[in-house]
């Protein structure tokens, strides 16, 4: 075979391009991993997107291959194309549905390296999906993973092989995400008092983020610390239905809804305490907990998926049982009340993201699986490691 001496084409392969957290990681991974040896082009199922403007921005080439319904295998026909276009040397897919598609594609194509992401370890992992993904796992050159108690469920409960997978930890710019001061554009547009404390959460507005047992612990808060404010960041299908609780429950002059929000780090400066209230049908590895964490922001977190490899409990702050309303407001309160310990907590988050959670290990650990894989199949030399290729 000959030895490429060009820049290794990568066709990344995701549902969309909205906001969400894999999306987002794929996203941090494209526009910083070394243009001098890959080339990164991205296909999308859906049109336009919230992270689309900003690959554009870097002239990243996207191709959009739309789905006239949920298995429409054509969309397999129409990837293979774009892989031979575009001399695809490695194929990495991310989410359930770019992962059976794009795979499918790859091994009929022939591209010569395969990498699938698994984000999650819960809900829309059933049924014939399951069965596929187990076969499919055979032909895909490695799975990476995003948490160690992923690995083991993928494997226990997926019968994934071991020897497919590899754990990559999800990583935060930290020159991005620091501790900053409130940020007074943001207070004024929410209305937030200097005096008022913060306590928020961002995640997409869908049931199994858990909303409404946010806001039913805010109310349990609301009656030992008054000057609150509840800050709800993201959009998503259930948002009048959040609303609507908020009404029932008498605190809607406390909730604050900000939508969606590209700048991130703007909005979590409000933050004094960011709280996950997720079920643990969706988390995997949440990219909110490990934001909040880099902001020197402790928090209150249902202990579902991984999330134990994220916090350490007592130390940067708290887990709390699923579903347990009143143990977030305990905990929410201990942490209002204590302004020693909200410092003490955010710096001990802020340091654990920068030894263990930092994107430049992210990315370097990823790079490397792409140029292992190019030098075992012979598509890459050695020599070439240590040189543009």
């Amino acid at each position: 075979m000959q030895i490429s001496t060009k820049r290794v084409n990568v066709l990344f392969i995701v549902p969309s391009l909205q906001f969400g957290g894999a999306e987002k990681k794929i996203v941090d991974f494209i526009l910083r991993m070394d243009k001098t040896k890959f080339c990164p082009i991205v296909c999308k199922f859906v049109d336009n997107g919230d992270y689309e403007v900003m690959l554009k921005q870097s002239f990243i080439k996207i191709y959009t291959v739309r789905r006239r319904f949920k298995y429409d295998l054509s969309v397999v026909l129409k990837l293979i194309a774009i892989m031979k276009t575009e001399h695809i040397q490695i194929v990495q897919t991310t989410l359930v549905i770019a992962n059976l598609f794009g795979r499918i594609a790859a091994i009929l194509a022939h591209v010569p390296i395969i990498i699938a992401t698994e984000h999650s370890m819960g809900s829309g992992r059933q049924g014939i999906y399951t069965i596929i993904n187990r076969y499919l796992s055979y032909l895909t050159d490695k799975i990476i993973v995003v948490a160690k108690a992923q690995k083991l469920f993928l494997n226990k409960v997926e019968h994934i092989p071991n020897d497919k997978m590899q754990v990559i930890y999800n990583g935060v710019d930290i020159n991005k995400f620091h501790p900053k001061p409130k940020d007074n554009e943001m207070k004024n547009r929410f209305a937030i008092r200097d005096t008022c404390k913060v306590v928020g959460i961002l995640a997409t507005l869908r049931p199994t983020k858990g909303h409404e047992l946010f806001l039913k612990a805010a109310r349990k808060i609301l009656r030992l610390v008054s000057d609150v404010k509840f800050l709800i960041v993201g959009d998503g299908p259930e948002r009048e239905n959040i609303k609507k609780i908020a009404f029932e429950l008498n605190i809607s002059a406390n909730v604050i809804f900000a939508g969606n929000i590209i700048d991130v780090p703007q909005v979590l400066s409000l933050f004094d305490i960011s709280v996950l209230s997720s079920s643990s049908e969706v988390e995997t590895f949440p990219n909110a907990l490990l934001e909040s964490m880099a902001m020197g922001i402790p928090v209150v977190s249902t202990n579902v998926g991984a999330v134990d490899e994220i916090i350490i409990d007592g130390e940067v702050g708290f887990l709390i049982q699923p579903g347990n309303s009143e143990m977030l407001a305990e905990k929410v309160v201990v942490l209002l009340k204590d302004e020693q310990l909200r410092l003490k907590m955010g710096n001990a988050a802020r340091k654990r993201v920068v030894e263990f959670f930092n994107i430049d290990t992210m990315i370097k650990e990823r790079e490397t699986l792409y140029e292992t894989l190019l030098v075992r199949k012979n598509l890459i030399c050695h020599e070439q490691l240590k040189i543009q290729y």
